[in-house]
């Protein structure tokens, strides 16, 4: 990306970053082989949710933080273009959490739901420890998490436990407000 932005872009004054999220989690997202809609799957129709790798660490994180940091380097990109690169969002790196301790965590918030814990040695491969290096993104646009790993969790399996009470719309506007209430220390204070 950057050799073609640089051959043929720059001279035109065309900006373009690139941007990648960590592993996101949030309401609304039914995709197959997911560990969130999985486990509400599998714990609505009162079945256990087998876990192939429990102990695979990766950078968890809601929706709403990457969304709000993409937002910001739009934001700073359209003013200058010395914010044109590559971007990772996600929590630091000593905040990356096992699988086994997101679902913790949701079977918690849910309220019920067991698992059956696998070794790692079926199924596909997958690396066992995935983060990113987010300090780029800090120490340039000012983007930090707002919510821990637990408040994304939680707020996540809230989203799934009160879609049968109302729709999907609401519940997602009620997170972004909810997200935009919190205290973040980027100047200006970015919504989404």
């Amino acid at each position: 990306m950057a050799s073609y932005r640089d051959s043929f872009l720059s001279e035109k004054g065309v900006r373009v970053a690139s941007a990648r999220a960590g592993n996101v989690i949030g309401g609304g997202d039914w995709s197959a082989n997911r560990l969130i809609p999985d486990a509400v799957k599998a714990w609505g129709n009162g079945n256990s949710l087998e876990v192939r790798r429990p102990d695979a660490v990766r950078p968890w994180q809601h929706v709403l933080e990457p969304v709000a940091g993409y937002l910001r380097l739009a934001e700073k990109l359209w003013h200058d273009p010395q914010f044109v690169g590559a971007y990772n969002f996600g929590p630091h790196t000593h905040e990356a959490a096992t699988v086994r301790d997101v679902l913790t965590i949701a079977r918690e918030a849910y309220g019920r739901g067991d698992c059956v814990w696998g070794d790692g040695a079926t199924g596909v491969h997958e690396a066992g420890w995935l983060a990113l290096e987010t300090a780029k993104a800090r120490q340039t646009l000012g983007v930090v998490s707002r919510w821990s790993l637990e408040a994304g969790v939680s707020r996540t399996m809230a989203w799934y436990r009160r879609l049968s009470d109302g729709n999907a719309a609401a519940l997602c506007y009620e997170d972004i407000e909810a997200f935009n209430q919190t205290f973040c220390p980027m100047e200006p204070r970015d919504e989404i």
